[in-house]
């Protein structure tokens, strides 16, 4: 369970929603969130991939004046929105990592949840990402009409600090994170994990692991 306490919005509420202006006048449509996952701790939103005009435009986390279940709201009177770019260490939340596999590295014994829900909330004026939610009602959620998905209750999430995500499919952040709480486990539980994953999640794993020598060859041994 998570140890956040501001109110969440649904990563799920947000993807596909209104973009509009600071007179609430309709822009475009918020395709995704960017998030930075290499600064470590609850990632930062560092940006919008809107689309505008029929062209995908990146829009600065600082234009963003209101993020609200159904629409995303920016301020000032003029904007200056560049073409979307992939920055090094960044990744989309709704492409990279909704209903994708994570590492819960406090379960005991650590395993694999899948983010049926991502869950985000503003802490001291910047919105970052907070929890997980890998339960079926976040997945039915997801599954329905955007007016009725109020309609599903909320559950407590899992906190994103317990988290180890994947992200050997993101070219902009494989080289730049360092799955430190994976490398804490025991060897025994790595394997684990290795033998649950997927064939691509296993690889990022025993790669992960792979600078420590001693540690890979532990793990290496407790395989099946």
């Amino acid at each position: 369970m998570s140890a956040v306490s501001q109110p969440v919005v649904h990563l799920s509420a947000v993807l596909r929603s209104p973009l509009l202006d600071r007179a609430g006048e309709r822009l475009g449509r918020v395709e995704d969130l960017i998030v930075r996952l290499a600064d470590g701790g609850y990632p930062p939103v560092t940006g919008l991939k809107a689309r505008i005009g029929g062209r995908e435009l990146f829009v600065p986390a600082d234009k963003v004046a209101k993020l609200e279940p159904g629409a995303v709201s920016l301020a000032g009177e003029r904007l200056s929105l560049g073409r979307f770019e992939r920055r090094v260490g960044e990744v989309l939340l709704g492409q990279d990592v909704l209903g994708r596999k994570l590492v819960n590295v406090e379960a005991d014994p650590p395993r694999l949840v899948t983010a049926n829900e991502i869950e985000l909330a503003c802490i001291e004026g910047w919105w970052r990402v907070v929890g997980v939610d890998p339960s079926g009602r976040a997945q039915l959620r997801r599954a329905l009409p955007r007016r009725l998905r109020g309609v599903v209750g909320d559950r407590p999430f899992l906190d994103w600090s317990d988290m180890e995500p994947f992200v050997g499919h993101v070219p902009s952040a494989r080289l730049r994170f360092s799955h430190r709480k994976l490398a804490n486990l025991h060897p025994a539980e790595i394997a684990d994990l290795v033998e649950a994953a997927s064939h691509e999640e296993g690889e990022e794993i025993i790669e992960a692991v792979g600078h420590d020598r001693e540690l890979e060859a532990d793990v290496f041994e407790e395989l099946d």
